[in-house]
């Protein structure tokens, strides 16, 4: 699993919030 793709998803997720 790559740690730059995971942290993108969450940056993502917390924008949607």
């Amino acid at each position: 699993m790559d740690t730059k793709k995971l942290q993108n998803k969450e940056k993502k997720s917390k924008r949607k919030e």
